[in-house]
């Protein structure tokens, strides 16, 4: 026999109150309200009449009090509203009790990432079709039916069991959830290893893991990006519970998913405008992937350079080039951070390492595997932002580009430009060479000849 003589600790977890238990209380309530401190016997006036139909409206008083406090709790939040539904079978009431707790302490780690998590009778959400309709109700972005019951053929132990309703709006996200399906599957499909209950508790960190992977993937969709880079930086920190290799899925898969959020802010293409406000943002959701993610993705410290870059910040756009050269996969990006440095070096006044930078790369024969009608465009936009040594990299990116030419009026100007500082004349050989033609075989010969001069 379920003792309905509520604790403390019961009183204050929502889990209680929008059960039955909380109805009977609230009816109690009504009744002690109504009833019992009422005479048996009301008189007004001459007329006296028993009181036994107060008490029927005591009860009936608050049960609609329940109901509708019930319904607004389950309807008003800030953030992300997830209902979930507890359903325990054969399991002891002490036992209950602890799931309970842990489920109301699930809910209270999910305030950072502004996800709301509302509890909701198992008898509610038994069906697909259930769900679906408490959904459209009351406004939640999803509903978690979770079923934990002692495990078959074992003295002891249990398991538990999850099916989830959402609303995935996005065809992005319906293809990216659905890849996620072997993800979903070992999160839930495997039974817990546990001999007793506390460590079957642990296993709701698997319902924080689902919760927050789709808050994730539906605020990405959404295209707010810094939002989903912390869901996704959560989502890692409940996942490193059960595995703690970084570099393995799905772990590398959600750090991933991070990566690619929190450096949105930071891509700038040709012609966008950069504002405060913007730059701002990406400096923050940056600072917060190198923390996080540390040197696993080399892209973090790619944006980041070129962010530096365009505010003018030379010094930490170089350093930040050199962290990337640090990270694990630098090696598949190799010509991309040489072309970083060339350019940070040029716009540094260092002409003798841009020089170096710009040799290695155009004369490579790996060079035809850039995108350099990309890079002529945004050398176009340099300069159109006022940057007088982006006709050097106007020039040379041209020159790179099969069957493209220099204009008669870019050729002026790059000559113009070399004659304006004595130190920029250490890069006249490589320009005269790339406008005159010159084979990368003779300019490797040329460039090796004046090594062993200077040896």
């Amino acid at each position: 026999m379920v003792s309905i003589s509520p604790s403390i600790e019961q009183l204050a977890s929502p889990v209680f109150w929008i059960g039955r238990l909380g109805a009977i209380f609230c009816a109690l309530l009504g009744l002690i309200l109504f009833g019992i401190t009422i005479p048996s016997q009301l008189a007004i006036g001459d007329y006296s009449f028993p009181t036994k139909w107060l008490s029927i409206t005591g009860i009936l008083f608050g049960l609609l009090v329940w109901w509708i406090c019930r319904s607004l709790y389950w309807r008003f939040g800030k953030g992300e509203r997830i209902a979930i539904a507890v359903q325990t079978l054969k399991i002891p009431p002490d036992e209950v009790s602890l799931m309970n707790d842990g489920l109301a302490s699930l809910a209270r780690s999910t305030n950072s990432t502004r996800i709301r998590i509302k509890f909701i009778p198992h008898t509610l959400a038994q069906t697909h079709a259930s769900r679906v309709r408490l959904r459209k109700r009351y406004g939640f972005s999803s509903v978690m039916a979770v079923n934990v019951s002692p495990r078959q053929g074992t003295p002891t132990g249990y398991e538990m069991e999850c099916s989830i309703t959402s609303a995935f709006q996005g065809e992005f996200q319906q293809k990216l959830f659905g890849l996620w399906g072997a993800t979903v599957a070992k999160l839930f499909g495997e039974h817990a290893d546990a001999s007793d209950y506390q460590k079957l508790a642990n296993r709701q960190y698997s319902l924080l893991s689902i919760i927050l992977l789709k808050v994730g993937l539906q605020r990405s969709d959404e295209k707010r990006y810094s939002i989903a880079g912390l869901v996704f930086k959560e989502l890692d920190h409940s996942l490193a519970r059960c595995q703690s290799d970084e570099s393995a899925p799905p772990r590398v898969l959600v750090r991933h998913l991070g990566m690619a959020c929190l450096t949105c802010s930071g891509r700038y293409r040709a012609g966008d405008s950069v504002g405060p406000t913007r730059v701002a943002i990406a400096r923050t959701d940056l600072d917060l992937a190198e923390s996080w993610l540390g040197n696993q993705f080399v892209d973090i410290y790619i944006v980041k350079a070129r962010l530096l870059f365009i505010v003018g910040e030379f010094e930490l756009a170089a350093a930040a080039v050199e962290r990337a050269k640090q990270c694990l996969d630098a090696s598949k990006v190799e010509n991309i951070l040489t072309l970083d440095s060339d350019v940070i070096a040029l716009f540094a006044d260092d002409y003798e390492r841009a020089n170096e930078y710009l040799s290695s790369i155009l004369l490579q024969p790996s060079q035809t595997k850039l995108d350099w009608h990309d890079l002529k465009d945004y050398a176009d936009h340099l300069a159109e932002q006022g940057h007088a040594n982006a006709c050097v990299l106007q020039v040379l990116y041209r020159s790179a580009i099969r069957g493209e030419t220099v204009s008669t009026d870019l050729r002026a100007a790059v000559m113009t430009w070399l004659t304006e500082s004595p130190e920029r004349q250490v890069l006249e050989p490589l320009i005269l060479a790339r406008l005159t033609g010159q084979s990368s075989t003779k300019m490797c010969r040329s460039r090796n000849k004046k090594r062993r001069k200077r040896k």
